[in-house]
This record gives structure tokens, C-alpha cells and sequence, in this order.
């Protein structure tokens, strides 16, 4: 405990007084409330660097300068029997004994204390929420202590507490840049140095030194189990407390965090080892596995004295150093092992370069699949992939005509721009599928060509002899998933400093599978869109009507989905010669959406002359529709009859998108047609509109697949649809429905990912 008589160096004397009572303090400070004077004394004495040491000495006599208070005691938390005194004044032991009680009560409660003693009133204050310390005042009676004096206590109080946190944390921070600072100065003497005994022996040195803990050791698996690679004040057979603990480690899957033991001799899991634990005098362990290419190659061990576990931050530096250490010990381990395994090594090597080669493979045939969707995107990066991944100069990938009689040639990859044109020239024929090219495609053989066998093939093959007899080198290889050959690729290296090898006919094949597999799911994928697409457009009529005094324009476009989608639309010439339109959204994709579309479509041409009005249309589709689709699905629809004789147009719609009209001189407006979707309830009603109409007035009908493309998260939208419109309002019917579809797609920047229709009826 520090001499409670010493005074703080030059800050222990009172505040002189002037002769109206008013402190030295209060007078530089005018006429400033005491506690803003006296914080800003506190501030300013803080403004010059405080010896950590001293700190909370200076802290004390700086609350004893900035009041009245005739004593000062500051206690701090993590030493509170360490008292240091604010002023000279001496203070007796039996004092100092009911102020450290005062203190302990104080830290317990987190409250301030008042309590009035003979001829002085004490204030005892904690310093911070969870008190870093607690710090006392005493003022004489004779002072008669105001409110803004106690004031000002408290906020110096807070003040206190505040630099005493900072202080905490640059203590905290300069340690944890110490243990960073060792850290890297250790991770450069590992990266350094291959010899791993000294490596390791200098690990166990840094680590006890850093940490204070003076029994350090570092096992490594052998042949009989963990053996000592370097240990520090350890004797005996401390070897079996690490294997031990090595064990718990492994059965409990704690190899990360590692196994903490604060009393070895009480804990149950070391029970079998109590003698030798005894012997050691082992208090309490840490130990964290070593682990390298996901095998437990050994265990760093830190036995400290009875309760000292390590805290988060000497955690995380041990953690970081059993990295460091494992890391070594592997880098030895295989230098040691090269000389014996060097050919295995290349070979492991080479293996796994193959597989990074057939990832990248995989992964650039997969992206292009992935971005178009489409066959001869994923041939070309195919092609070109294998070109760039295998090191040639020429990939050319031919697949077999619909007839079964050519090898057509679908993508081609040269990699020198000035050979482009004339490899084209030369390979970019159909070759017969005769000879050895057919038994490449029958049988899946590899053929190496030659100027010899390029002879006895037709075309293109035929013309690389030149080529070959100069020096160059090809190969033709088969492009087959575990079911057909798909197609041929010919690779061709026209260096022959640089020969197409056995080695790279391996890499060659092995990209060559990857891309088999993408091209496989490219073309079955082609083959269902186009079954999808032929469905859908069945049931969409394959003509426009053509009626006297309108211009009709329809367009369709299918999703990038496979499945068949709900889309209809359909025309019918009534009997007064006005045009039935009727355009629709059937819930829910393939066959049973097409089901539904069928029976839409047989709907509309069977009730379209018996009820050519549009809310009578309706409401009867309404009730077919409730028989017809199975519960939980629904139809929307807009129905327009557009009469040529009265230049008029009727229309209502069933949840269907609003029709928009473009006047000739292109103002558009929205009709305000709208109902419930067809299917849903029965007995319902839909109001219709009539509007007249001039000669170069358009209406446009859609489904929302054209309002709801989405480019990120924004839409399309109306907004956005009526304002093309304006600026192409002199566009024809179908012309202008084909530019909707148009501007639709470079919104989305890519595909459409529901079906658009757009029907345009334009008066002549």
C-alpha cells in the first residue's frame, strides 16, 4: 500500500482563496458555473501526457486543485487495497480503514455514499457503471458544501472514470500490439527457417515469455503417438498428460478451441493421471491441437499454475501461433518426405492441376450454358475453352447433321488472330461421315492425324497435310457423355516446337468430358424449349385478321422457361362484321396451363357469337371457367369488340392489365375497364365501356408478363409502356407490337422470364 502521508508532487496544496471566498479556479474561469471551471481544469491538466504509473495519483490531487475538498482518496478496482491521496493533508489508519470500508461498499452497490462524521461531510462516488474504482471526498463543516460544489464532484467523478477507461484500453491495446508484433516477428523466423527443431524451440521460448507461463512444449504424432518436439521447464512424464488431453480434443470435435483445464487435479477427464499430475505439480493446462491437411499432426501444451485459464485475447494469439506452428511442422514434414515421395509428389501435382484445369473447364462451358441458354453459345465456349485450357492453336467441335451423313462444323476457336481466316477457310467445311472420322464418332476412339491419314480424308482434313508435314501436330477426339458421342473436337498445334504430347491428350480429355456434359444439357435443352414453344404457339392463331378499315397486329413471345406457359390470345369476325378480341392469362405453366389454354380458346370461339357484347361474354366465360379449372387457379381476361361500321369500340376485362388507347395524335390514355379474374366466384357481373374511335387511333392489349419485366428489382411497368407508346405512335399495328416486345427485352437485358403478348388494333 502507498505511504497514505506522501503527497502528490506539486498538486497537493488547497485552491488559494481571494478575499470575497472565490477560488483561484473560479477567478481565471470568470464567472463559469464551479463545475464547468473545474472540468476544465481537469481537461486542460489532461491535455499533456500522464505517466500511466502515476495517473491515478495525479487524477486525485487534479479533483483535490478543482474543489474544496480538504481530503481526496482514489481506490481502483483491480488493486483495491492500493489507496493514493489527492492533497497532503495526513489521514489516519483507523480514517483510512472506515474509508476503504466506505469504498467496498460503494464498489458493491454502484451508488454514491453521503455520510456526515464530526465537523465533516464525506462523499464516497463510484467511478463508471461497473466501477473501474471509487473516489472520496471530505469536506470540512466549516465549508458548507453547496450543491453546485457536489455538482462538480460528480461530473470530475465521470471525468475520472473516463480517462481511467482510457487508460485501460491503451494498456489493453499497446499489449495486444506487443503479442502482434511478436506474432509477425514469429511468423517470419517459421517463414524463414525450414530446420524445424530450432523453428519449434524458439516457438515454446516466444510463447512463454509472451505469456508469462513458464511450461511450454510442443508434441508431434510419431510411431508410438505424440512425442516431444520442444518443451520448456518440463521433466518427467508429462508425455502422458498431452496424450491425454489430446484425446478429449479429438472426442469432443474441439480441435478449433482446444481443451482449457483450470484444476487438473479436480477434473474428472484427468482423473487416471493424478499421480503423475501430482508429481509435476500441474496446475492447469491449455492444450490446442495441430492440424495440416485435415490431420492431427500433434499438440501445443501450456501448463500454468491452479486457476490461470487463458483470457479471449491471449486465446486468440495461442490460436493464431498453433497455426503458425502447424504449418511449420508440415512444410518440414514434407521436405523431409521429398526425396522418397518426389515422383508420387508430381504426380499429385499434376493431378490436381488436371482438376483445376477441368474446374475452369466445367465452370466457363457451365457459364455460358447458364447466361444464353442456348446450344451454339455453349459450343463456342466450349471450343474456345478447350483451345486456351489444352494450349493449341486450332479447336474446331463438328457435330452430325440431322441426317446422320455430315459432320458439320459448328464452332471454331483460333487462337492467333492472323490464322483466323484462313483455319476458317480451311476447316469450317462439312466433313462426310465416312472413314476414320465415323469410327471416332461410333466407336469413341481418339485419332492422331497425320499427312498420311489426313489423306484418306475428304475436304478440310485433307488440306491441314501440308500443315502436318511441316511439322505440326492434331488430334481428333470424341466428345461423348457415358451414353452417345455427341461430337468430334479436332485440336491442332501448328508449332512444332510445341507438339500435341501424351500428356496434353490427357488434359485434352479430361476438359473435353466437362464439356460434353454442358453441351449434352444444351441440347436437350433446346430440343424441350422447342417442343415447349410449338405447343404454345398451337394454340395461338397462326394468322391476323383482315378487316376492312383496321390494321391487327399481334406478337408472342415465349419465356426462357421450359415449361409451356398461359398466355392466349385469339380473333373471330362476328356476324355484323365487328372484330371479337379476347386475350388472356391462364395461372400456372406447362401441360395443364396448355390444358387450360385449349379450353379458353374453345370457349371464346363457342359463346364469342352468342354473347358478342363483352360483360355478357364474360360473365358466361365466367361460369365455363368454374366447371372447368380445377380450384385455385383463375384466368384473367380482357374481351374488345372493335365495329368498324360505328367506329366504335366496347370492352371489359375480368383482373386482366387495362387496355391502353393511343390516340393518333399520341396521347394515351388507360380505359377504365376491370372485374374480378374469371374462376374465382360464380354470378358475376362486368361492366363494359364504349368509346369511339378516328381514323390512326390504336388500341393495345397485353398480358403482364410485358408490364412485369424486371431488370434488377425495377419493373417495366406502365409508366414506362405508355411513354413508348407516345413516341411511336406512328407506328403500323404489328410493327408497333414487335417493338414493345423489343424495348421489353433490352429493359430486362436478357431474356423474359414470363411470356408477353401484345395485340394492336389501329383504325385505318
Amino acid at each position: 500500500m502507498n505511504d497514505p502521508s506522501f503527497p502528490a508532487p506539486g498538486l497537493g496544496a488547497q485552491p488559494s482563496s481571494s478575499p470575497d471566498g472565490a477560488t483561484a479556479a473560479e477567478e481565471r474561469n470568470g464567472d463559469r458555473r464551479p463545475s464547468e471551471a473545474a472540468a476544465q481544469l481537469l481537461a486542460d491538466a489532461l491535455v499533456a501526457p500522464l505517466d500511466s504509473a502515476g495517473l491515478p495519483r495525479r487524477l486525485a490531487a487534479l479533483v483535490a486543485a478543482a474543489t474544496s475538498a480538504e481530503q481526496v482518496l482514489l481506490w481502483l478496482s483491480d488493486d483495491p487495497d492500493s489507496v493514493q491521496l489527492g492533497t497532503s493533508a495526513a489521514i489516519s489508519s483507523s480514517e483510512l480503514d472506515a474509508a476503504r470500508e466506505r469504498a467496498g461498499r460503494v464498489r458493491e452497490q454502484g451508488r454514491q455514499i453521503r455520510e456526515r462524521l464530526s465537523g465533516a461531510l464525506v462523499v464516497t462516488l463510484p467511478l463508471g457503471f461497473e466501477p473501474l474504482g471509487v473516489l472520496e471526498a471530505r469536506f470540512s463543516q466549516e465549508a458548507q458544501t453547496s450543491g453546485a460544489e457536489l455538482e462538480t464532484l460528480q461530473t470530475l467523478a465521470a471525468r475520472v472514470a473516463g480517462v481511467l477507461e482510457d487508460s485501460a484500453l491503451r494498456r489493453d491495446l499497446a499489449g495486444e500490439l506487443e503479442r502482434a508484433q511478436a506474432l509477425l516477428t514469429f511468423s517470419g523466423q517459421t517463414m524463414s527457417e525450414l530446420a524445424l527443431e530450432p523453428t519449434l524451440n524458439a516457438a515454446v521460448e516466444q510463447i512463454s515469455d509472451l505469456l508469462g507461463i513458464e511450461r511450454v512444449a510442443v508434441y508431434l504424432n510419431g510411431e508410438n503417438g505424440l512425442r516431444t518436439a520442444a518443451a520448456r521447464g518440463l521433466q518427467g512424464e508429462h508425455e502422458l498428460i498431452a496424450r491425454r488431453l489430446l484425446e478429449l480434443a479429438v472426442a469432443s470435435g474441439r480441435l478449433a478451441g482446444g481443451v482449457i483445464v483450470t484444476d487438473a487435479l479436480a477434473d474428472e477427464r484427468l482423473e487416471p493421471l493424478r499421480d503423475v499430475i501430482t508429481e509435476l505439480g500441474v496446475g492447469a493446462v491449455f492444450a490446442l491441437p495441430l492440424e495440416a491437411a485435415n490431420e492431427v499432426i500433434g499438440l501445443l501444451a501450456l501448463y500454468a499454475s491452479k486457476g490461470r485459464g487463458p483470457n479471449e485475447s491471449e486465446r486468440v494469439l495461442v490460436e493464431a501461433l498453433r497455426n503458425q506452428l502447424a504449418g511449420v511442422v508440415h512444410r518440414a514434414s514434407l521436405l523431409e518426405q521429398a526425396n522418397l515421395l518426389g515422383r508420387e509428389l508430381e504426380h499429385s501435382l499434376r493431378a490436381e492441376r488436371q482438376a483445376a484445369v477441368q474446374l475452369r473447364a466445367l465452370y466457363e462451358v457451365s457459364r455460358a450454358f447458364a447466361q444464353s441458354l442456348s446450344l451454339q453459345a455453349t459450343l463456342e465456349a466450349a471450343a474456345k475453352t478447350i483451345s486456351e485450357l489444352v494450349g493449341v492453336d486450332v479447336a474446331v467441335l463438328y457435330m452430325p447433321d440431322e441426317r446422320q451423313e455430315k459432320m458439320e462444323a459448328r464452332a471454331l476457336h483460333v487462337a492467333r488472330g492472323d490464322l483466323e481466316e484462313p483455319m476458317r477457310a480451311i476447316l469450317g467445311r462439312s466433313l462426310p461421315l465416312t472413314g476414320d472420322i465415323a469410327r471416332v464418332i461410333r466407336e469413341g476412339l481418339m485419332l492422331r492425324l497425320t499427312s498420311e491419314t489426313a489423306e484418306t480424308e475428304e475436304d478440310s482434313l485433307r488440306l491441314l497435310g501440308p500443315f502436318l508435314e511441316g511439322g505440326s501436330t492434331a488430334i481428333v477426339l470424341p466428345v461423348a457423355t457415358p451414353k452417345e458421342v455427341l461430337a468430334t473436337v479436332t485440336l491442332i498445334s501448328l508449332s512444332p516446337e510445341q507438339p500435341i504430347r501424351d500428356e496434353t491428350i490427357d488434359v485434352a480429355l479430361a476438359i473435353v468430358g466437362q464439356a460434353a456434359l454442358a453441351i449434352d444439357n444444351a441440347r436437350l435443352y433446346e430440343q424441350q424449349k422447342a417442343f415447349a414453344d410449338a405447343m404454345q404457339r398451337s394454340l395461338l392463331p397462326d394468322y391476323e385478321p383482315d378487316i376492312e378499315g383496321l390494321d391487327v397486329g399481334a406478337v408472342y413471345a415465349a419465356s426462357a422457361r421450359l415449361e409451356i406457359g398461359g398466355d392466349v390470345y385469339d380473333f373471330l369476325v362476328l356476324e355484323d362484321g365487328a372484330l371479337a378480341i379476347a386475350l388472356g392469362d391462364v395461372t400456372g405453366h406447362g401441360v395443364d396451363a396448355a390444358a387450360d389454354m385449349a379450353m379458353v380458346k374453345f370457349t371464346f370461339r363457342s359463346l364469342a357469337r352468342r354473347y358478342p357484347e363483352p360483360g355478357a361474354f364474360l360473365a358466361a366465360v365466367n361460369e365455363v371457367v368454374l366447371e372447368e379449372v380445377e380450384l385455385g387457379k383463375f384466368v384473367t381476361m380482357v374481351y374488345m369488340k372493335v365495329d368498324p361500321a360505328r367506329t366504335e369500340l366496347a370492352c371489359a376485362s375480368a383482373g386482366h392489365p387495362r387496355p391502353r388507347l393511343l390516340r393518333a395524335d399520341g396521347t394515351v390514355e388507360s380505359l377504365p375497364v376491370g372485374g374480378l379474374a374469371l374462376g374465382i366466384v360464380g354470378g358475376q357481373s362486368y361492366e363494359e365501356i364504349r368509346i369511339p374511335y378516328a381514323p390512326g387511333d390504336a388500341v393495345v392489349l397485353y398480358t403482364d408478363g410485358v408490364i412485369e419485366a424486371r431488370r434488377d428489382r425495377e419493373l417495366y411497368g406502365t409508366p414506362r409502356l405508355d411513354d413508348f407508346l407516345r413516341r411511336h405512335a406512328h407506328m403500323g399495328a404489328r410493327e408497333l407490337a414487335d417493338a414493345v416486345l423489343v424495348d421489353c427485352r433490352e429493359f430486362a437485358g436478357g431474356p423474359l422470364f414470363d411470356d408477353c403478348a401484345v395485340v394492336v388494333v389501329r383504325a385505318r
